[in-house]
């Protein structure tokens, strides 16, 4: 099935969620909605019924049916520049280090070339999924604040706001339930997950309406410059520069919480792996950890010396896993070999980024603050529990033997 056919297939996802949001606000037919047999299943102006939804599930229509629909009282920019207001208002960890680009975020919001179907989506979102809606105007606020700091022009500032809101628009496409709910270890789950970036390009491509540009970036947010992340592992001159700005901003905005603290654990992840995100676009993030350095909490001795131990169990982990991984890369399995040289080549680059921070010496050197510590010990053990899940999910499925023979070596990673 090409892109065209998956798109005119209706997506039960999709529509459960309209019929959610139709619950607070009606929607009706843009247009006459046709099956692709050329018959009318609902005239312009008329609400979808239980039957026509069973019915829609089973068929495909002429044109993708989140075309043909609106909302009566649905989102537009005026809307939107409100939320962005409201978002200012807020005591969220976002707002401070923003504030000085949110005049110019704020006056380039009506003027966004949003198209129907995009507000239709959108409004979707923010009637079913409060948090994916406050996330795609975060998305937007910080991409625009970023994109002014570095000066660019109305129409590039525009791009980057446009790209930081519809970035995660591809998750609609998706179960529900695996989105919000923090890391998703089973692989089943995150290879299902990790396909949104290129829902979200092709639903965007499919409108006609916004750039190779935009359309790309969508497809990288997730994707690393060292070629770690997904759905393509592509790395350093494949991604575009707007694609390496909105990695930056979704992996902040995954590390922000209501608290001033996310903007330290934001900064010191972004930059603990030389070369896993552009340098270029990181400014901003680094100058809001700086300004809010003494707002942060204090290190005891005991968190300091309980982060000291973790770094040091962590370090022997990556010892053993490393030696288990070398043994396997000689494996005649070919998915065990691959996975074991995926292995290898990321515990080597966790290695090279914890030596070149000075933070295995025992004691905070080469400037490296009493937080960082604590911070790299929960950093450090976060991805080494993660390596495994990002070693096989882009693996044909494993049978029982390769499954057998990489035990030992995830088991060397975690407690």
């Amino acid at each position: 099935m090409d892109d065209k056919e998956q798109l005119n297939q209706v997506n039960a996802h999709v529509l459960n969620a309209i019929l959610d949001a139709a619950k607070d606000r009606a929607v009706v037919a843009l247009r006459d909605i046709y099956d692709e047999r050329g018959i009318k299943l609902l005239a312009q102006g008329l609400p979808i019924t239980p039957v026509l939804q069973q019915r829609l599930l089973a068929i495909q229509l002429r044109q993708p049916l989140e075309t043909s629909l609106r909302f009566e009282a649905g989102l537009d920019k005026n809307r939107l520049r409100k939320a962005f207001a409201q978002l200012m208002d807020s005591g969220h960890a976002l707002v401070r280090p923003l504030r000085p680009w949110a005049k110019e975020v704020d006056a380039q919001i009506t003027s966004l070339p949003l198209d129907p179907v995009a507000l239709f989506l959108l409004s979707t979102v923010q009637a079913t999924s409060p948090q994916a809606f406050a996330h795609a105007v975060l998305g937007m606020a910080l991409a625009g604040a970023i994109s002014a700091r570095s000066g660019a022009n109305p129409g590039d500032l525009r791009l980057a706001m446009q790209a930081g809101l519809l970035h995660d628009i591809g998750e609609l496409y998706l179960d529900p339930a695996l989105i919000g709910q923090g890391d998703v270890h089973d692989l089943t789950r995150y290879r299902s997950l990790v396909q949104h970036p290129r829902l979200g390009e092709r639903l965007l491509v499919s409108l006609g309406h916004y750039p190779l540009t935009l359309t790309r970036a969508v497809a990288e947010h997730h994707e690393r410059l060292d070629g770690s992340g997904y759905p393509a592992c592509a790395a350093g001159d494949r991604l575009s520069p707007l694609g390496r700005m909105l990695c930056v901003v979704e992996a902040t905005l995954g590390m922000l919480n209501l608290s001033e603290q996310g903007w330290a654990r934001a900064s010191f992840a972004l930059r603990v792996i030389p070369g896993e995100f552009d340098g270029h676009w990181l400014g901003l993030v680094s100058g809001a950890t700086a300004d809010l350095s003494g707002t942060g909490q204090r290190v005891d001795s005991a968190a300091l010396g309980q982060a000291w131990a973790g770094l040091s169990r962590s370090s022997e982990r990556m010892q053993a896993g490393s030696a288990q991984a070398t043994a396997l890369a000689d494996s005649d399995r070919p998915l065990v070999r691959e996975a074991a040289l995926a292995a290898g080549h990321l515990l080597e680059r966790l290695r090279a980024g914890w030596n070149d921070m000075g933070l295995w010496a025992g004691a905070p050197v080469d400037g490296a603050s009493l937080r960082e510590v604590v911070m790299a010990d929960d950093e450090l053990r976060y991805r080494l529990c993660r390596l495994e899940r990002n070693c096989l999910w882009h693996v044909a499925t494993l049978d029982a033997d390769d499954l057998t023979a990489l035990g030992p070596l995830w088991a060397s990673l975690v407690d």
